[in-house]
């Protein structure tokens, strides 16, 4: 008998996907009620995992060898690593183990049961099928095995970092929580490259604040500014140059240098119909449990400060998907909030006297955060001697 049962641990233990108990008495040699004294016996002893098996109308058990995460890490180290010049640990930080249908994130994260080793980083495969078309949730789940909101937190991820938007993609989604990838309009790269103009009605904003905006020449700032496309979204100097240069335009000064500004928002139309259509761009879905929240989180980022012309871009998307959503379920209040943290994004990257005010800290009677009190509206807190450019505001007024 314990010849018997060392035998079938063996035969069990070599097969990692487990073995069908009615195929187990078969190599065995053994007719089938001995075979389920012996499976009864392993399972008694906690030696083994047994489950339910249906197929074409047959039924019978799936039997698997129980071992610890660590045996389980050792075989995954011998069998797979070994040939694929990888580690236990970069598995796991690629999200390639699927156990117990769960993305497995640390090694004790709890005891696995079953698992499978993706080919490539879950969010490498994920984008990979989202660029061919809209692809809802379950359809990924279903897919790679996954149980669970496992998919749905991938796919929350991807949103909140620059991922995409430094290979010049964005990330859409539409009611029915089907996704799909698309690339960035050309247009949005060079002509709008925060996306606030087209998204959030930016251009308002620099008709209300005109006073407070440093005026930039179009000939003085082409080729800087062609430069600085070039070098975020890989596109040739010169022929951004030459197409900006048959636009009717002007220059900004913002935190991150000359910015275009359309005298025509014919553009910004185009940008903005590409970019929402009639499908949500950027952020989750959102609830209205988790908008105050979601809120938060991007007047805590633009406090904090964005270091890159892309954390923009996430964060104007989001507010975007935010405004939108907010409309939907008819909130004014929470809309007011977000117009707000929008006004004060947009003094931050272009304001000269909002600015300066932060170089020096917080003026006294100034808030911090969506839900507090504005600046003093009567005039601008601190002033820095310069002599912009002007445009006339008439004309600003009549272009948007």
């Amino acid at each position: 008998m314990e010849d018997t049962i060392e035998k079938t641990l063996k035969i069990i233990d070599s097969q990692p996907e487990g073995i069908l108990q009615c195929q187990l008495w078969k190599i065995l040699q053994i007719d089938s009620r001995k075979c389920s004294r012996i499976i009864d016996y392993l399972l008694k002893n906690d030696q083994i995992i047994r489950k339910e098996y249906r197929k074409e109308g047959i039924k019978t058990f799936l039997i698997k060898t129980k071992k610890t995460n660590k045996q389980i890490f050792e075989t995954i180290k011998r069998d797979y690593c070994s040939n694929h010049n990888c580690s236990v640990e970069q598995l796991i930080k690629e999200c390639r183990i699927i156990a117990n249908g769960k993305i497995l994130k640390s090694p004790d994260q709890y005891i696995i049961q079953s698992y499978y080793i993706l080919d490539k980083p879950l969010n490498e495969l994920i984008i990979n099928d989202l660029m061919a078309n809209y692809c809802p949730i379950p359809k990924l789940a279903k897919k790679y095995g996954i149980v669970g909101p496992g998919i749905f937190s991938e796919i929350s991820r991807l949103m909140d970092s620059t991922t995409l938007f430094d290979q010049g993609f964005l990330l859409k989604h539409n009611s029915e929580l089907s996704f799909k990838i698309v690339p960035i309009p050309v247009e949005a790269k060079i002509f709008d490259p925060f996306f606030g103009f087209s998204l959030l009605n930016w251009k308002e904003l620099l008709v209300e604040f005109y006073d407070e905006i440093e005026i930039l020449p179009k000939n003085e700032n082409l080729i800087e500014y062609s430069q600085l496309i070039s070098h975020l979204w890989g596109l040739p100097t010169y022929e951004c140059y030459l197409y900006l240069s048959t636009k009717q335009l002007f220059f900004i000064n913002s935190t991150f240098g000359p910015i275009p500004i359309l005298f025509s928002k014919s553009i910004y139309n185009q940008i903005s119909e590409s970019l929402l259509e009639s499908d949500n761009v950027g952020k989750r879905i959102l609830s209205p449990k988790n908008i105050d929240k979601t809120l938060k989180k991007i007047d805590k980022q633009i406090k904090i400060g964005v270091n890159s012309v892309l954390e923009v871009e996430n964060c104007i998307i989001n507010l975007a998907s935010l405004i939108k959503r907010c409309m939907n379920i008819q909130d004014p209040i929470v809309l007011e909030k977000v117009h707000f943290i929008n006004e004060r994004f947009f003094k931050e990257l272009f304001s000269v006297y909002y600015q300066n005010i932060h170089l020096k800290g917080n003026v006294e009677g100034e808030k911090n955060s969506y839900n507090d009190e504005r600046i003093d509206d009567e005039g601008p807190l601190y002033q820095e001697e310069y002599v912009p450019l002007k445009i006339g505001k008439n004309i600003l007024k009549k272009s948007f």
